[in-house]
């Protein structure tokens, strides 16, 4: 074994007990509060006790740390519209918090995995707005022909997409055409396609057309002003727990309506 492997196997090593902890410190966190969110526009928001997707992230959702850049967006735009249109829904922190927290009247969920869909209906349940929260299968570049029979105006409503590179194969410009009057938060995934530059420059081609595009990227996080965690966490584990174990710097499109 030569110095190179060997300096993988340790990186490799440390990596899995990076996460290792994460894990053990989101379920410490978890036992604590029960699962409710703790700051953020979601405060009060129980998460529910199931985690279909990456459960270590649970510590970041519940000090409101969580992707807190399109968690504080997605709040100022749900001043002025009602509908969450969430593509991607995963075990519905959004698609449901949104809605419990009084952030969106209603919300469309669209989620491929059938026990995710599952959970987010419990958690709908569990939190009392099921019948505003509407379950649909796997987003696709038609989505909106869904979305026909609930009326959905989109002059009201903002559009979520985390769908794990399918994003560049969704937003088609028919697509976006037909969106032109909503919001459109966009999470970028080129980075995990061979052609991931090409298809990203694609969108934001097809996006110009119809809307102003903003680029968000993950910022700073203040852990100063969060009470839970001022004593028995060490420094290490109170920016751990703000970790969402990206591969990389996160950035998002942000679609204003031109109009």
């Amino acid at each position: 074994m030569d110095a190179n492997e060997a300096l993988g196997i340790i990186g490799l090593l440390s990596s899995n007990g990076v996460e290792a902890r994460r894990l053990y410190l989101a379920n410490r966190l978890m036992d604590i509060t029960g699962g409710v969110i703790q700051h953020g526009p979601m405060k009060g928001y129980n998460l529910g006790e199931l985690a279909t997707w990456r459960v270590a992230d649970n510590s970041a959702k519940i000090l409101g740390l969580y992707e807190q850049e399109i968690c504080e967006l997605l709040a100022e735009l749900g001043k002025t519209r009602h509908t969450l249109i969430d593509l991607g829904a995963a075990d519905g922190f959004y698609g449901v918090g949104m809605v419990a927290s009084g952030c969106y009247q209603t919300s469309h969920c669209f989620e491929i995995v059938d026990e995710s869909r599952d959970n987010i209906r419990k958690i709908a349940v569990n939190a009392g707005v099921a019948d505003r929260v509407h379950l649909h299968g796997a987003a696709t570049e038609n989505f909106m022909s869904e979305l026909q029979s609930y009326h959905v105006a989109l002059t009201d409503s903002v559009v979520l997409c985390d769908i794990e590179t399918h994003e560049f194969e969704v937003f088609t410009e028919e697509c976006l055409k037909s969106l032109s009057n909503a919001h459109i938060i966009i999470e970028i995934h080129d980075f995990m396609i061979a052609d991931g530059k090409a298809k990203y420059e694609g969108l934001l081609a097809r996006s110009r057309q119809y809307f102003e595009i903003h680029e968000i990227k993950t910022g700073a996080r203040d852990l100063s002003a969060i009470p839970i965690l001022s004593d028995h966490w060490t420094d290490s584990d109170r920016w751990l727990l703000c970790s969402e174990s990206r591969a990389k710097l996160m950035s998002w499109l942000y679609l204003r309506p031109r109009s």
